[in-house]
């Protein structure tokens, strides 16, 4: 059931009235701590029609209605005790145009005093749910004073997509991450990776983009191929990093998921989630090396430092960006499959994906291995149609479509080799 939150204003006096229909010892309050001056306060400020909190109460019947109580018992109680005699005003309250109002318990107080407390508009938020948890948070961000975060909106407000996100947030990997104590972040990260998940591609992922989501998909059914396909992503998630690991901060995790689930769709890679593990972290360490290098002021030149200065940009602004998403994955990819070289296509598929032919075509500098019909010295273009991406050991012989087993040929070798088909070929 989603969550309904709406607004109401009852007179005090109403408030009184219905006082047997709200229940203010509920499992989310705390006992009376007000001292007597705090109350007199309260009933001083009222009087004099000053601003006041609201008061959040929870529907929990119709017929009649009845309540428990989020937020407000210290005032709701301060008022029904006033009503009810249970002590005065304070003796150092100052007069107020319509009378004296020091030291006065509520039967004598001024008659247009009374008055006006009776018809005191009290702002109220009513909220209907079944989802004591959701109740639970609003009442622990209450009591701390703190404002709700964008994610701990969307999760009060949602409907069953909250519920799927919540169950994957409390996935066993989440235990092994950087942030694995700020629950909000645990579930704003699984928002992310079910935003991700229903693109199936690159997407931005921003707080406006979850809002879209969690309206546009609220029934999302527990057993529908996303969910499944994130429960199984994060299984692999987990035989990864099986303990917590300080590198697992909240981009990383991002970064790794969209990694992972490229290898798992593209790559025999299975035997290879230890090295995974080792690989990402050492590639961690050098490149917080290299940072902290260029913050002392030594001089660092080449591409490839500029390529880790850029990808440090991509976590720390608009991280959350689908251009900035795709482009840490990227370049994870293209170091993971120049490092594991050996790695095969997933069913031993003959054509080399777009990331393998980068790291043969930056192997082998652009410059055609099989030198049939040139002698290898002309630099090819990037583009597909400029080069081939060639088996060393043909496909048809048991060759593997491996960047290990990938050489770059110019178009005329390649068919001067022969075994080049026409199923290749169109793939140019």
């Amino acid at each position: 059931m989603s969550m309904k939150i709406y607004k109401k204003v009852f007179p005090i006096f109403s408030l009184v009235n219905i006082k047997m229909d709200i229940e203010i010892n509920s499992k989310f309050q705390r006992p009376s701590v007000w001292s007597l001056s705090q109350k007199q306060l309260f009933i001083d400020s009222l009087l004099r029609n000053y601003d006041v909190p609201k008061i959040y109460l929870r529907k929990i019947a119709d017929n009649p209605e009845q309540y428990t109580v989020i937020d407000g018992q210290q005032r709701l109680r301060a008022i029904w005790e006033y009503f009810a005699g249970g002590f005065n005003t304070g003796k150092d309250s100052k007069p107020i145009n319509f009378g004296e109002c020091k030291d006065v318990p509520y039967e004598m107080l001024p008659i247009d005093l009374m008055v006006r407390l009776h018809t005191y508009n009290m702002d109220l938020v009513i909220i209907e749910t079944e989802r004591d948890d959701a109740i639970r948070d609003m009442f622990v961000r209450f009591q701390s004073g703190t404002s709700l975060k964008d994610q701990e909106k969307r999760k009060i407000e949602a409907g069953q997509i909250g519920e799927l996100i919540q169950s994957v947030s409390g996935h066993k990997f989440f235990q092994s991450v950087a942030f694995a104590q700020s629950k909000s972040d645990v579930e704003l990260v699984a928002s992310q990776i079910m935003c991700m998940e229903l693109s199936s591609d690159f997407t931005s992922i921003k707080n406006a983009d979850l809002d879209t989501m969690y309206q546009n998909h609220g029934n999302l059914e527990s057993d529908s191929a996303v969910t499944k396909a994130i429960t199984e992503n994060l299984n692999h998630f987990l035989e990864i990093f099986p303990r917590s690991f300080p590198e697992l901060d909240k981009p990383n995790v991002i970064t790794l998921y969209c990694l992972i689930r490229i290898l798992k769709r593209d790559f025999e890679f299975r035997d290879l989630k230890d090295d995974l593990r080792s690989w990402f972290v050492d590639f961690e360490k050098k490149r917080h090396r290299l940072y902290q290098i260029i913050e002392s002021g030594r001089g660092l030149e080449g591409a490839d430092v500029h390529d880790y200065v850029a990808y440090r940009e991509k976590t720390t602004q608009g991280a959350e960006s689908a251009e900035s998403i795709e482009f840490r994955t990227n370049f994870l990819l293209h170091r993971f499959l120049g490092k594991f070289t050996h790695l095969n296509r997933k069913d031993n598929q003959m054509f080399f994906t777009e990331a393998q032919k980068r790291c043969i075509y930056v192997r082998d500098k652009g410059m055609c291995r099989l030198k049939i019909t040139c002698d290898g010295s002309e630099i090819l273009g990037k583009e597909n149609w400029s080069w081939h991406c060639d088996h060393k050991v043909a496909w048809d012989d048991g060759g593997l479509t491996s960047v290990e087993n990938g050489q770059v040929s110019c178009i005329g070798c390649a068919i001067s080799r022969k075994d080049l088909t026409d199923i290749e070929l169109q793939d140019k």
